[in-house]
């Protein structure tokens, strides 16, 4: 009994996890895509700090989400599904950034370098979950 309570805590931790990760990772990129969408509004270095804050929070409970799971199958469409995102961030990145304000350019590096590190995450945690479930010992 004490092993399915600790079973159901863990998926429901990890269920709270991916679901604040993905509220807090489309809130960041909505607030991205408005600040440098052609609405005529000015920003600074804060606006960007500010994303890159909500681009740390929504990174932070992905990678605890990504912890919190323990299947292997799980693991990978996970990794499948943020190897989607990083691709489509990559798309929608601008590469002009050389004659804008550093601000943009902090703006629009934040979410590829986050999912670049939840991806790299990712495939440590399969590869290392993969080596310990065929262990001999």
């Amino acid at each position: 009994m004490d092993v399915l309570i600790k079973s159901i805590a863990n998926a429901t931790m990890s269920v709270i996890f991916m679901s604040l990760g993905l509220l807090f990772g489309l809130i960041s990129f909505a607030y991205k895509m408005l600040i440098i969408s052609d609405i005529p509004v000015s920003f600074a270095t804060t606006e960007a700090l500010f994303s890159q804050l909500l681009f740390f929070i929504a990174t932070l409970f992905f990678a605890l989400f990504l912890a919190s799971i323990k299947k292997n199958s799980v693991k990978g469409i996970s990794i499948g599904f943020l190897i989607l995102a990083f691709s489509f961030n990559l798309l929608v990145f601008r590469t002009d950034l050389a004659n804008d304000s550093p601000a943009l350019a902090q703006l629009q590096i934040a979410p590829v370098l986050h999912l670049g590190f939840l991806v790299v995450l990712n495939l440590f945690l399969l590869i290392k979950n993969w080596n310990k479930s065929y262990s001999l010992n």
